[in-house]
């Protein structure tokens, strides 16, 4: 998937007003997704992720946080309420979980706390749910 239609996805799941709040929504979810999960958050997405998304997943160091401080962080880096952030960034993970492998979620997921399951899920039914077996 080319960048321009990974947010242009993420704009229409989402209904953002502009192509430019979609984008915004993918960096933010993104870095925070990446300084969650590292380096091994390349190998799971079914798709290669466009150069600059990619980037946001290579510390071989992941930190460690809950879905709050993931939600926080969107919020502050976008500029909006926190119900805001946790709804556009439920829309980024609908995207990426679109044409993902399902072992693949199941793996991300058994390396976060139990918050990530439940707050994917939601995710998951926000979009097509078209997640590959």
């Amino acid at each position: 998937m080319k960048f321009d239609d990974f947010v242009a996805r993420i704009q229409q799941i989402g209904q953002f007003e502009s192509r430019r709040a979609a984008e915004t929504a993918a960096r933010a979810t993104l870095e925070m997704l990446g300084r969650r999960i590292g380096s091994m958050g390349k190998e799971y997405f079914r798709y290669p992720l466009p150069a600059k998304i990619a980037s946001f997943f290579e510390d071989e160091k992941p930190e460690r946080f809950g879905v709050d401080k993931f939600i926080k962080f969107v919020a502050e880096h976008e500029g909006v309420s926190l119900k805001e952030a946790e709804a556009h960034a439920s829309s980024v993970i609908a995207v990426l979980q679109e044409d993902a492998d399902k072992k693949n979620i199941e793996r991300i997921l058994s390396s976060l706390t139990d918050d990530y399951a439940e707050f994917f899920q939601k995710s998951r039914t926000q979009g097509t749910g078209r997640v590959r077996q």
